[in-house]
């Protein structure tokens, strides 16, 4: 079993979420959140709670074959202190939604959660899904951190376009439900360098020792493999990452896609929005200005990046203490934002895994 425990937090509370329509699971209120939101992915589900636990040995296909419901009970209960007195979150595809919340409902756990319509599992209900959500997304990302509003004059338009993408804090982030997984083709242009890099091989003291404590394996196993690149489309964007990375939608940040691997303290945040046809120096202007007059954004170097267009990097210090290094161009009429956002401070490895993605990413 490999799990990747991270070190307690406090955590915000969860907002309210509804079961899907017609479904005999219940409702959380804002009175009465979550204790632990499970995330079925292709490759791993998460428990997310007073801890973060990472199961590659529980992907996707296991809980539509049922052979790993059992082991997704087990783990939620050894999390919950108060089992079965608890609230569980799901957010899946409906057809696994099902499979697990009638589980947890027979133990007595009362189950909320957001997620797309009910379908029938098949090789393309994944994909089906995927674009059912993609046309549900708002054309602007959004910053809850600082931005409360919508503004529409000209510059106030860039003003949003601009710092839309940042990000709240790395434990609000674990919170919210994400969206479906991508899928995308597999290629192989990424230097050997790099695609080590993707796999987290350089971490933070703090990760190191809880990687030696409860999976002492999983670096090893991940730096001695050449990872090879996937091209994956989701939502509009298409990005080339190793092999193992997915791409996720938020609810709490629903413009901005995400892509998560196998590092638990990196997430790629990556968005592509119109400019409304504003001239390119005067979107240029705005990040400037945003960034001088922010307290939480300094100007760095530490994100430069293999582009033909003018690059403007920054980094965002969240309250909590995690980083975000934020790459900005403009190429078109579209404001391209990559961000690499780490628990700690990037590693040479984080950096490059995100190098690669803002390199390589495009509307797709």
């Amino acid at each position: 079993m490999k799990t990747v425990p991270q070190e307690k937090s406090e955590k915000p509370p969860v907002p309210g979420c509804s079961a899907p329509e017609n479904s005999w699971a219940g409702t959380c209120s804002d009175n009465d959140s979550p204790q632990l939101e499970i995330i079925i992915l292709e490759a791993a589900t998460i428990f997310e709670g007073s801890e973060t636990v990472y199961r590659y040995d529980l992907p996707a296909q296991g809980i539509i074959d049922r052979w790993a419901l059992s082991a997704v009970i087990e783990q939620a209960q050894q999390l919950l202190p108060t089992w079965p007195s608890a609230t569980v979150s799901i957010s899946a595809p409906a057809d696994m939604y099902d499979l697990v919340a009638q589980m947890f409902m027979a133990k007595g756990v009362h189950i909320c959660a957001s997620q797309p319509e009910k379908s029938t599992h098949s090789d393309q209900s994944l994909s089906g899904l995927n674009k059912q959500v993609s046309r549900k997304i708002p054309q602007f990302p959004e910053r809850k951190t600082r931005l409360t509003q919508w503004f529409h004059p000209f510059y106030l338009v860039i003003f949003i376009v601009v710092l839309g993408v940042c990000v709240l804090s790395w434990w609000t982030i674990s919170t919210t439900k994400p969206g479906l997984v991508a899928r995308g083709s597999t290629s192989s242009s990424l230097s050997h360098d790099e695609q080590l890099a993707h796999s987290g091989a350089v971490a933070s003291p703090s990760v190191t020792t809880a990687f030696d404590t409860h999976v002492p394996n999983i670096k090893q196993e991940q730096s001695e493999t050449i990872l090879e690149s996937q091209r994956l489309s989701f939502e509009g964007i298409s990005v080339e990452l190793p092999s193992g990375y997915e791409l996720i939608r938020r609810v709490e940040t629903p413009r901005v896609i995400t892509a998560y691997g196998r590092d638990p303290e990196l997430r790629i945040l990556m968005a592509i929005d119109s400019t409304k046809a504003a001239p390119a120096e005067a979107v240029y202007q705005e990040i400037e200005k945003q960034i001088s007059e922010d307290p939480q954004l300094i100007v760095t170097h530490a994100l430069e990046l293999d582009r033909d267009a003018r690059i403007v990097t920054y980094k965002e210090i969240t309250p909590d203490g995690s980083a975000v290094l934020w790459a900005s161009w403009v190429e078109g009429e579209d404001l391209f934002s990559v961000g690499c956002h780490t628990k700690t401070e990037a590693t040479f490895a984080q950096r490059a895994a995100c190098r690669a993605a803002a390199n390589s990413l495009m509307r797709g």
